[in-house]
């Protein structure tokens, strides 16, 4: 059976990830390039070409696992209301899941106002 078109494709595929911009498009081209290319693996020789079938296998892996991390990062979120004043008043530049980093190492204090936060001399913390 002639499978050679096969090869063009997964090619055709590689040739357009290398030319898109966004990292998530890359690893979607770059994984559908590899079934056809793991199919000509199979059924373009006499033999499973097993070597290359094993290592296509596991960048396969990799480009999904990354596939699904970067539509995670994605995900719209929803910041908790102490934490979108916070965004809102002080930070309007940082996106809403980096303020969610940044307040997963601080801790809430209330002050009264008029009071010092820091005051000269002391240590910070």
């Amino acid at each position: 059976m002639n499978v050679e078109w096969l090869i063009h494709l997964a090619n055709l595929l590689f040739l357009a990830s290398y030319v898109v911009r966004d990292v998530l498009w890359l690893r979607v081209l770059t994984v559908l390039a590899s079934l056809p290319l793991l199919t000509w693996f199979v059924l373009g020789g006499p033999s499973p070409q097993w070597t290359s079938i094993a290592w296509n296998v596991v960048f396969l892996g990799i480009n999904v696992w990354r596939v699904g991390s970067l539509l995670a990062e994605r995900r719209p979120i929803v910041l908790p209301p102490d934490e979108a004043l916070l965004h809102d008043a002080l930070v309007p530049s940082l996106l809403p899941r980096q303020v969610l980093a940044l307040t997963a190492f601080a801790r809430p204090v209330r002050r009264e106002a008029g009071e010092s936060l820091v005051r000269a001399g002391e240590p910070l913390g």
